[in-house]
């Protein structure tokens, strides 16, 4: 499926950001709904719950395959340093 078929509108259309970590095995997605989620990127499907914060997620930025560093409309810089999943 690839990072073309995790479009903004598949996404949520609050969608602000999704980028591909260099596993090129998933994609991250930030939200005006306060939320972060990871997708699998063969099957489009998210990979775990997603994560909520306090404000509307405005951009995402990949460090490595699971560190992400994700900007909010409160002003806040968050890093996130996530478990791969099982089997992923």
């Amino acid at each position: 499926m690839g990072l073309a078929g995790i479009s903004k509108s598949t996404v949520s259309k609050l969608c602000k950001d999704i980028d591909d970590p260099p596993d090129g095995r998933h994609a991250v997605s930030d939200s005006e709904d306060r939320t972060l989620k990871v997708w699998d990127l063969a099957s489009g499907a998210e990979i775990c719950a997603p994560l909520v914060g306090d404000h509307p997620m405005l951009c995402v930025a990949t460090v490595s395959d699971w560190l992400f560093v994700v900007g909010d409309l409160g002003g806040a810089v968050h890093v996130l340093d996530l478990v791969e999943p099982q089997g992923a």
